[in-house]
């Protein structure tokens, strides 16, 4: 059996898909889209405001390539 780490802290969730082979992967294996990310950044914002909207993303990656932007966002509810 595969032991699998809990992702009940998102210091963890974090640090698993920053890493950009699981990031692809993730995409690949729950979208069905291959990216090609070679940096995810964390806690990532734009520098200014696109509009009147400023954004905030736990975990952002972009494909230049293909010129698609992925974003995971961790959402837990604890279990009493």
């Amino acid at each position: 059996m595969i032991e699998v780490i809990p992702l009940k802290y998102g210091t963890l969730f974090k640090r698993v898909f920053s890493q950009p082979d699981v990031f692809n992967q993730f995409a690949k294996d729950i979208l069905g889209i291959d990216l090609n990310v070679s940096k995810v950044h964390t806690e990532y914002e734009y520098p200014e405001p696109v509009g009147f909207v400023r954004s905030r993303y736990e975990l952002f990656a972009e494909d230049i390539e293909q010129r698609i932007i992925g974003e995971i966002k961790s959402r837990f509810t604890p279990i009493a």
